[in-house]
């Protein structure tokens, strides 16, 4: 197989091959930009949400030992850690992708 004589019509193959290529990866790119403004987005309203349960009831009911009590108050921590990794993986998704 010579390129000369075999391979020399294929011009039009190896671009469609390639522009196919170089649309993926725009589209791959638009699509990981649009789903980490989402994380961002998500992980602010989760942060607001557990900033907003954490300072209601009074300073008793935050230190309060009943067991209902402290469960909510480490749900809430857990939903402000699950914030924070939520921001940890929309960060690491735009650098990755710049």
């Amino acid at each position: 197989m010579d390129w000369g004589t075999d391979l020399w019509d294929q011009y039009d193959g190896i671009d469609k091959h390639t522009q196919s290529g170089l649309d993926l990866v725009d589209r791959y790119v638009k699509f990981v930009r649009e789903r980490t403004e989402i994380e961002q987005n998500y992980a602010k309203q989760l942060r607001n949400l557990s900033k907003k349960y954490l300072k209601r009831g009074s300073k008793e009911e935050q230190e309060c030992g009943f067991t209902n009590h402290q469960s909510f108050q480490d749900i809430v921590n857990e939903l402000n850690d699950y914030a924070g990794q939520r921001e940890l993986i929309a960060e690491n998704m735009m650098t990755g992708t710049l």
